[in-house]
């Protein structure tokens, strides 16, 4: 029997198996998402079909938490000294403003259509739409 090690997840199914391979993932591949997770006293709800978008080799949110690493471990081009902090205030802001996992894939989309917008300058992308909302997170 498997048991729980995620405790910000609120699973909406009983498949153990889907689980323990959803919670594989995020910790083996993407755990730096959700490095702020633990503070936030609320969970994030997840469906059978999210689990399995992420457990699913060509799932979309699977591609999209891929997408979002792959751009935490790109270079600052604009030589920003700040571009962990403020990737670290934007992950927070879009865990903290959600309660759904379908909710958080949204928000990261968003952000990572404003990254391309913006051409990948994470400070313009902070101080243009997260700021303000950082604020809230104490």
């Amino acid at each position: 029997m498997y048991y729980q090690q995620l405790n910000y997840f609120n699973y909406q199914f009983d498949d153990m198996e889907l689980m323990q391979k959803f919670e594989e993932y995020i910790l083996t591949n993407v755990n730096e998402i959700f490095t702020d997770a633990e503070f936030f006293t609320k969970k994030l709800r997840v469906t059978y079909t999210e689990a399995r978008s992420v457990v699913n080799d060509t799932g979309s949110y699977r591609t999209t938490l891929q997408a979002i690493v792959n751009t935490l471990n790109m270079q600052a081009n604009n030589k920003s000294k700040y571009k962990e902090m403020h990737e670290s205030l934007i992950l927070a802001v879009n865990l903290y403003e959600t309660n759904t996992f379908q909710g958080l894939m949204n928000k990261l989309r968003k952000y990572l259509s404003e990254l391309v917008q913006y051409g990948y300058q994470w400070n313009v992308v902070y101080y243009t739409n997260y700021f303000e909302r950082s604020a809230s997170i104490g």
